[in-house]
């Protein structure tokens, strides 16, 4: 049995036995291998959040160019309808009044907008962008597309001359009163969402999207990044809409 002078001899001397040698090179291998991925588990517990918050602010500022893109769509088309926005223009003229879908106040937009891709918001992961405005299969207004190829509502309470009104913004608000009902202004017998702050008090971002917090387009063509506390200053009464609820509406896709 081997002393353990013996042993020192034999490393003294240099004649280390193969099998000796790779069992300590391997043992000391698995060490460094751990100790890699400790040193890489702790770092990406560090950067993958940062990246996640880098990659979520990269998709809202995507969504707010889309969102200026609908503003100059909806200024150009409404130059050339006597300064109203699609739904307050009847149909016979080429406008949605009394529609009640949201997908048709965007399709009347076709000209000034090219292309259905902007009308998805990148950190929309449930609706899906349509090919095109053409009347096709994964066209925009091919059945199983329309509302499900929009990420962003349609305000009917807009007004050209009032710059701050509503125009459109992101899908993910919600009044949580789970009705829809009449609008004046796009005259419409039900189909609308009341942003009426006097009905409810729970008007609010919802998780989807952009982690309780919304864009909203407004008629001047501004686009606003609204955290959940600014939302209610924006949502006001429009003394010049002509409708009897004197509430903002929005149709939701």
């Amino acid at each position: 049995m081997p002393t353990l002078d013996s042993e020192l001899n034999i490393y003294r001397s240099g004649r280390v036995p193969i099998g000796r040698v790779l069992s300590l090179t391997l043992a000391f291998t698995l060490i460094e291998l751990l100790v890699v991925i400790a040193v890489i588990a702790i770092l990406a517990g560090i950067l993958l959040p940062s990246l996640a918050r880098a990659k979520a602010k990269g998709h809202r500022a995507r969504c707010v160019s889309n969102l200026r893109q609908v503003g100059l769509a909806m200024l150009q088309w409404a130059n050339e309808h006597g300064d109203k926005f699609p739904p307050q223009v009847e149909v016979i003229d080429g406008g949605t009044r009394t529609i009640p879908r949201a997908w048709e106040s965007y399709q009347v937009l076709s000209n000034e907008l090219v292309t259905p891709r902007i009308l998805i918001c990148p950190s929309d992961k449930v609706k899906k962008p349509a090919a095109n405005f053409l009347r096709e299969s994964r066209s925009f207004q091919y059945p199983t597309q329309q509302d499900a190829a929009l990420s962003y509502f349609v305000g009917t309470h807009a007004y050209y001359q009032q710059g701050q009104t509503v125009l459109a913004g992101d899908r993910n608000i919600t009044n949580n009163l789970g009705v829809l009902e009449r609008c004046g202004p796009a005259n419409l017998t039900d189909g609308a969402m009341s942003l009426d702050l006097e009905k409810s008090d729970r008007i609010q971002w919802t998780q989807p999207l952009h982690r309780n917090a919304g864009n909203i387009l407004i008629s001047d063509g501004s686009v606003l990044i609204m955290s959940q506390a600014k939302l209610p200053n924006q949502l006001v009464h429009d003394t010049g809409g002509g409708d009897p609820n004197g509430r903002n509406h929005v149709l939701v896709p």
